[in-house]
């Protein structure tokens, strides 16, 4: 509870002390860390999240030959392409992510929830290039749904960002 007043006036000067809190006993702290840290798109952790979850979700523009097929469809923007990683880095428990899923949720699917709760939903708009809308259809359309839609949730709620959750 007492980094959670650090969000008022959080600055990238508040960068060392909270990478020191990612190694704290407890799990609240390391959590809040995480959530701060996110919020410093400059932060080394916010790079690294952003990256491994560019890398796990991508958008795939449609082919040039495929393109009227894509008209018709009603994929003519693209679809996105989500491939979790196989497995486990150890690394990426200092991110802030757990290893062991909940009795009922696949590994990967709990690793991608985790991962793409914590990154600011407005990098998808900006990755992929589309609307929130257009992402947010094809993730729906994905295998992934269940797990992506409550990431883009969390991630909309912890960022504060309007524009997705009116697109949610």
């Amino acid at each position: 509870s007492l980094l959670e007043p650090l969000l008022i006036g959080l600055g990238q000067e508040d960068e060392p002390f909270l990478n020191a809190c990612l190694t704290d006993r407890s799990q609240a702290v390391r959590t809040t860390a995480v959530h701060l840290l996110s919020m410093l798109p400059a932060s080394a952790l916010a790079q690294r999240l952003r990256e491994r979850a560019m890398s796990w979700v991508q958008w795939q523009a449609p082919a040039a030959q495929g393109k009227l097929a894509a008209r018709l469809s009603g994929t003519a923007q693209g679809s996105v392409m989500i491939t979790p990683a196989t497995e486990w880095d150890k690394n990426w428990s200092k991110d802030g992510l757990e290893e062991t899923p909940p009795q009922g949720e696949g590994a990967r699917a709990f690793w991608l929830r985790q991962l793409v709760s914590i990154v600011p939903p407005a990098l998808w708009v900006e990755h992929s290039g589309q609307e929130a809308e257009v992402f947010i259809k094809s993730v729906l359309a994905s295998d992934w749904a269940d797990a992506m839609e409550a990431a883009l949730c969390a991630a909309t709620l912890q960022h504060q960002d309007a524009s997705w959750a009116l697109a949610l």
